[in-house]
Parts: structure tokens; C-alpha cells; sequence
């Protein structure tokens, strides 16, 4: 538990969740997300890391801060949350968790398990979605255990998946702005 304790996304979601259970149920807005007040609430306790966005303005909304829509879909997959009638709410696993009653492994294996199989990674960054670069992951893995001893670009890594899944870069053709092999290495 001492390893995973330190894991960035257990301990956002720990607090994400801590701070929805202070609050619970918590009213979205009418698009489904979270409101400007939970925002400030989830900045104010820490939970969406150092922040980036500029001192002189707040938050508006989930767009600013791209790691509160990461929280609550990631809760929301791994099944911490749930949405009823335009108001999130804590699931009674949710609820173990707020209260530190799930030990870190099993919450760690539960947020990577819902990342790697249900979340939609293209979400995160404004790069082409694949779908077999997502069910990959596992060969990636497989990667890190073969070479992950020393560092290395991340071209090192995205020849290796290129060789092993050739027809990936069709998925990444027709760009003007990179190569298939220069958007792979960027994802």
C-alpha cells in the first residue's frame, strides 16, 4: 500500500472523492458537469494537482481544468460515482474509498483496469483516437518490462509498436500537420 499511496491518480481520487462526499449529492450543470463551485472546492483540497491556470482569473468550467473531467469520468467508470437526476453521487464503493476503507491496491488495480479498457484516451489530448493503439496498452507494457530499466525517447518505443502493429499509422495518415510515425511517437 506504502507504493501506491504516492500514485498521482489515487491520491486526486481519494480527494475528488473526500471532497463529493463533504458535499454529496453535488448538482452538475446542465451539460453534466461539474459546477464552478465543486471546481473551486476540488482546487481549494488539493485534488486536481499544481495548478496551471492563470491566478487572475478562476476556473470557469471542466474545459480549464482538464484533470476535473479525468476525476469525474474515471469515477464515474470505475463505477465511485454515479449520475441520478442532474446530481452526482457517491456509489457505496465510492463511499469506501472516501473514507480510506479501500486498501490502495485494490483501488490502483481498479482505476487502471477502467483507464486502460473504457476510458477513451484521445479525450485527453488533441491527438487522433485509436482504438488499437488502446488495446495495445498491454504490449506497451510488455515494452516498459523489456526496457523500461533504462531511459529512453519515446521514439524508442513507438518504432517497437510500429513494427509489431503496422497498419496502425493508417489510422494516423492524412494529417498535414506530422507523419503517421511523428503522431505515433507523440501519443
Amino acid at each position: 500500500d506504502e507504493v501506491f499511496e504516492g500514485a498521482p491518480l489515487l491520491v486526486s481520487m481519494r480527494q475528488f472523492l473526500r471532497v463529493l462526499a463533504e458535499a454529496e449529492p453535488w448538482k452538475l450543470t446542465q451539460t453534466g458537469n461539474l459546477s464552478r463551485a465543486m471546481l473551486t472546492r476540488l482546487t481549494e483540497a488539493g485534488a486536481l494537482g499544481e495548478t496551471w491556470w492563470r491566478e487572475d482569473r478562476p476556473a470557469r468550467n471542466e474545459v480549464d481544468l482538464p484533470r476535473a473531467t479525468l476525476l469525474r469520468g474515471m469515477a464515474e467508470l470505475a463505477g465511485l460515482t454515479r449520475k441520478a437526476k442532474g446530481k452526482l453521487h457517491l456509489t457505496r464503493r465510492g463511499r469506501e474509498v472516501a473514507d480510506g476503507k479501500m486498501r490502495s491496491d485494490e483501488l490502483y488495480r481498479l482505476l487502471m483496469a477502467r483507464y486502460v479498457t473504457k476510458f477513451n484516451w484521445s479525450f485527453e489530448d488533441p491527438m487522433p483516437a485509436s482504438s488499437w493503439l488502446q488495446a495495445g496498452f498491454w504490449y506497451v507494457v510488455y515494452l516498459l518490462q523489456q526496457y523500461g530499466s533504462e531511459k529512453r525517447p519515446s521514439t524508442f518505443y513507438a518504432e517497437r509498436y510500429a513494427m509489431a502493429f503496422p497498419w496502425l499509422q493508417e489510422e494516423f495518415a492524412g494529417y498535414r500537420y506530422a507523419t503517421p510515425q511523428e503522431l505515433l511517437e507523440r501519443v
